[in-house]
């Protein structure tokens, strides 16, 4: 994130083919980054809902630190996808969840986008491989093969850049490729949403839900079951996650915070003494026998801290949560 000084980006020209709470949140962080956008959508009150957004997301922005003046002039109501493309760096799909749908506006898209496009979709859901025309067995969640392209579609420019809702306020955005995206498509996405202050993470596969949604929907998942069972309250899981896990979680992230709940042993420590108990409660579906690479990866990226020195920051990360919260 930027510090509180007011900041401007180089002007560029991206597209934005959606104008639900996503597609207009995206419209309000690229102006505030200073791109001209062009917005699309067939909905009747076009221009109102850009006005309203704008205004919505400018306090959000401005606290970043970006320039939230003048961002109604950076904005182009187009009347059609093939207009809002034009001269576009940049790409963000932000329309239903609907194959069929996606698989014909981005044949369209490849059509009439600049040959260096980045042609994003916000899909939460449907990947890439299946919009430009491969196996579809992916959006259910699983991770059957790609066949080839459909209705002309080459989808070496297609990638999904799935954000978190809104994304003018949340940074990560989860950069999953197809099958057949080209390798500087991905570097050219990554680039331009670090260039929006974004945090990209790029998946090594596909997979249905891709990360983020698989996280949440196996915590929700489980927090439902709880409740049919009569063991908690929405309000008291509520709780508990608001004073426990989500604060943990935000300052370090399930990994880190579990490394250092092993104590100077680290995540190798707890997987070896503490796992075996948890395990047998049957929640998710963990395979032991490819445990040990887990252990490794993780040991990999957070080992290397002393113990003292990683406690201490984490505990002021989660102390500052905690302040943000009361």
């Amino acid at each position: 994130m930027n510090s509180a000084s007011t900041k401007t980006a180089a002007t560029k020209t991206a597209a934005v083919i959606g104008a639900g709470t996503i597609g207009l949140s995206w419209t309000a962080l690229l102006a505030a980054h200073g791109w001209h956008v062009r917005i699309t959508d067939p909905r009747p009150d076009l221009a109102e809902a850009v006005h309203h957004a704008l205004a919505q997301a400018a306090p959000a922005l401005a606290a970043q630190g970006w320039d939230t003046t003048g961002l109604a002039e950076l904005v182009t109501v187009a009347d059609s996808p093939a207009e809002a493309v034009a001269g576009a760096a940049l790409v963000q799909e932000n329309g239903p969840e609907n194959l069929g749908w996606k698989r014909e506006l981005f044949a369209e898209l490849e059509r009439f986008a600049p040959a260096d496009a980045v042609l994003a979709s916000s899909s939460s859901s449907i990947p890439a491989s299946a919009i430009a025309g491969g196996a579809a067995e992916v959006v259910d969640g699983g991770t059957g093969g790609i066949d080839g392209g459909a209705g002309g579609i080459d989808g070496g420019r297609i990638l999904v850049g799935h954000p978190f809702n809104p994304p003018h306020l949340i940074p990560v955005v989860e950069v999953v490729p197809g099958a057949r995206t080209a390798p500087a498509t991905v570097d050219r996405a990554v680039a331009i949403y670090r260039s929006l202050d974004r945090t990209p993470v790029v998946l090594g596969r596909e997979v249905g839900g891709f990360v983020g949604n698989r996280l949440q929907t196996a915590l929700l998942r489980e927090a439902i079951h709880l409740v049919q069972e009569g063991i908690a309250t929405p309000a008291g899981i509520d709780e508990l996650m608001r004073g426990s896990l989500g604060p943990r979680w935000a300052a370090l992230g399930p990994f880190q915070a579990a490394h250092l709940g092993g104590g100077p042993g680290g995540f190798a420590h707890l997987i070896a003494h503490i796992w075996p108990a948890m395990s047998r409660l049957r929640i998710g579906d963990v395979d032991p026998e490819r445990m040990a690479a887990v252990v490794d990866a993780v040991t990999t990226e957070y080992g290397a801290r002393p113990y003292d020195t990683a406690t201490a920051e984490a505990e002021r990360r989660q102390l500052a949560v905690f302040d943000t919260l009361t």
